[in-house]
């Protein structure tokens, strides 16, 4: 696991290496696209606008994902990279890092 752990390190730092303002304000946008306020807008606006019982449905799913997630969390109990090392962290997140709620919601 260390030697996972050590790969997830560098390729974090190899990322950051590349950093610019332009680059950062895109990622920001990109994560914001899977956060719980992304979703609502788009679960309402496909609610109102497309189809009721689809947006219905879909709210359901990332509702019962969102609940896996985080009970799946509990249960691994994966450490984030800047729990190991402060200099890779550019914000801070309470929650574990595994399994990755951003993927499991673009999945669902």
């Amino acid at each position: 696991m260390d030697m996972i752990l050590a790969w997830g390190l560098d390729t974090i730092r190899s990322f950051q290496s590349i950093a610019s303002p332009a680059l950062t304000a895109f990622m920001k946008i990109v994560t914001f696209g899977g956060t719980e306020y992304f979703y609502m807008a788009l679960l309402t606006g496909l609610y109102w606008c497309v189809d009721r019982r689809r947006g219905a449905r879909i709210a359901v799913l990332v509702l019962l994902s969102t609940a896996l997630d985080l009970w799946l969390k509990s249960v691994v109990a994966e450490p984030r990279p800047f729990d190991f090392d402060r200099s890779v962290g550019m914000a801070f997140e309470p929650t574990f890092s595994f399994p990755s709620n951003h993927a499991q919601n673009a999945v669902v």
